[in-house]
């Protein structure tokens, strides 16, 4: 009667591993994206990049809520409402009041969760994107993953928008204008709303992260995804989003 040989042992399955730490991660997003997503593709990871946008994000805020002059703006948001021009001066005083009181929470809640759930949606959006359009088969985490670097443009935008506002007198601050890095800064506000919503989009880092985006989600499964397929679900999808935007101005 012969004997079975005992099964041979089996190699442990490989596990995927980080080249990169959080930070050089974070530094390879502006010098070598191309390598940096890939290991975030390969091990991914979030949380580090969105505290440091948190982070910034909840310094601006504070920083703008000294140096706008809210009432004087929020005066000529309402005042563009028919109903404000109908209501009467005790309604515009309780409603005023209302505003006034809600903007320090409006700002603290938007730098708090402000960067979270922007990379949530934005993540969630380009994963049915790619999913749907070419099979990709991305998870979650990884689109997450992605999202959170590709945002990373903000340690540049923000600090930039940080030293404009700093430098400015106190009430002199527009938060609907605060840096020049779209087209529609250079027009006229009397120039057709569709038309400041368009030019608006044409921003240099917004055009910036989608690259960041297409880089990131090109990495992500090589073989469902070309980089030219990459560039088109990323831009498709933000162009129609600025269509939307457009058009709702339009009405």
């Amino acid at each position: 009667m012969s004997s079975v040989p005992p099964p041979l042992p089996t190699a442990p399955a490989e596990v995927p591993y980080a080249k990169l730490s959080a930070l050089e991660r974070i530094m390879g997003v502006f010098t070598g994206p191309k390598e940096t997503f890939a290991d975030i593709v390969r091990v991914p990871g979030w949380i580090v990049p969105i505290i440091a946008l948190t982070v910034l994000t909840l310094v601006m805020s504070g920083i703008m809520y000294k140096k706008v002059d809210w009432q004087g703006f929020l005066e000529k948001q309402f005042s563009q409402s028919p109903r404000w021009e109908q209501a009467s001066d005790a309604q515009k005083a309780q409603q005023m009041n209302v505003a006034m009181k809600i903007i320090p929470f409006q700002l603290a809640i938007g730098g708090l969760l402000g960067p979270v759930i922007v990379a949530v949606i934005i993540g969630a959006v380009y994963l049915f994107g790619f999913n749907v359009f070419l099979s990709a088969g991305i998870k979650f985490k990884t689109a997450l993953s992605i999202t959170a670097h590709a945002l990373l443009v903000g340690l540049v935008s923000t600090p930039l928008v940080i030293s404009i506002v700093l430098l400015k007198p106190a009430g002199e601050v527009n938060p609907e204008h605060l840096i020049a890095s779209n087209v529609g800064e250079f027009l006229s506000n009397e120039a057709p709303k569709w038309l400041l919503t368009l030019t608006g989009a044409l921003d240099i880092f917004t055009i910036w992260c989608l690259v960041l985006l297409a880089i990131g989600f090109a990495a992500a499964n090589p073989k469902k995804i070309s980089k030219a397929g990459a560039y088109g679900v990323v831009f498709g999808i933000w162009a129609v989003y600025v269509f939307v935007k457009v058009a709702w101005a339009a009405i």
